[in-house]
């Protein structure tokens, strides 16, 4: 018999039919919140301290202290993500992990009780499909450009994430796996949910992260920082750069990354091939190089030809 999901709801392991937030709550009411999104592979995580450590200080970017998500904290180095997991038939096999953290139950309007209120800290588990992401791997991805939707606050992951939920029925709408945004000076930012690197001339490149508030830019994605130090371990030349439309479009190979496709290879943009519809020898290394030992790339293909 399928498991029951389980989800973790203010220092509660509940099931999901039975979980409740308030109509109340700061997140619903106003995307008034942040989220992080792990991969557990076998009950054990990616990058588990990039991201905690990536959620609090978004939380601190938007006013929300440390010691207001301290038992949440707490909960998640005590073990409640395995907990979770196990409870939710998820421990063997690959998972999908959720944290989102709001201000809380509030019925004040956009400013915020000036006495503070509890936060809402919620976990959810999901199966993945790993076969679905074999493929992404082994095939490549296509993409549109998007233009005219922007993120509110590009440096944090918050709930805000309307611009990227049109982006992504944009993108779908027209055919393409993903929508990549492009900000008003033209230049590429990032995709609905990946970051994006190209390469030209043997040389790795990617749109510049900022975090600061009110700064255009490409979120700096946990994966993507993980690439970096690949890329350096690897001796790839890097480097931080504006990429515009014609700068993609022209490059020698790319591909987009994010915490649960690790890297998916970009064969495809408005229309246009890139290195001819082929896996490049760079976006090679570095897939192979993100995947667990247990799991070889796979890149068996005619087309993994550079």
């Amino acid at each position: 018999m399928k498991a029951s999901r389980y989800i973790y709801l203010n220092g509660a392991v509940t099931p999901v039919s039975r979980a409740r937030v308030s109509v109340e709550d700061r997140g619903f009411l106003y995307g008034d919140g942040v989220f992080e999104t792990l991969k557990y592979s076998n009950g054990r995580a990616a990058f588990k301290d990039e991201h905690l450590a990536r959620l609090l200080k978004n939380l601190s970017l938007i006013g929300i202290p440390a010691k207001g998500v301290k038992v949440l904290i707490k909960d998640i180095k005590g073990g409640v993500i395995l907990r979770l997991l196990e409870k939710s038939g998820l421990k063997a096999g690959n998972a999908y992990v959720r944290i989102t953290v709001t201000r809380g139950c509030d019925g004040a309007g956009l400013l915020p009780s000036p006495g503070g209120v509890s936060r809402t800290c919620v976990i959810v588990v999901k199966a993945i499909d790993e076969n679905l992401i074999d493929r992404i791997q082994k095939n490549g991805v296509n993409a549109v450009t998007i233009s005219g939707f922007a993120r509110a606050l590009p440096s944090i992951k918050s709930l805000n994430f309307l611009p990227n939920v049109l982006a992504k029925m944009e993108a779908q709408r027209r055919g393409a796996y993903e929508g990549i945004f492009t900000g008003k000076d033209g230049n590429i930012t990032e995709g609905t949910s990946t970051n994006l690197f190209i390469v030209k001339n043997n040389s790795l490149l990617t749109p510049p992260a900022f975090c600061a508030i009110g700064k255009d830019g490409a979120l700096p994605g946990v994966m993507r920082q993980a690439v970096i130090k690949k890329a350096k371990t690897l001796g790839i030349p890097f480097k931080e750069k504006c990429i515009g439309k014609k700068d993609l479009l022209s490059c020698d190979e790319a591909f987009l990354t994010n915490s649960m496709i690790e890297a998916a290879p970009l064969v495809c943009v408005d229309g246009r091939a890139i290195n001819g519809k082929r896996i490049g020898s760079i976006t090679r290394m570095i897939l192979r190089s993100l995947r667990p030992p247990t799991r070889p790339a796979p890149l068996s293909t005619a087309k993994d030809a550079d």
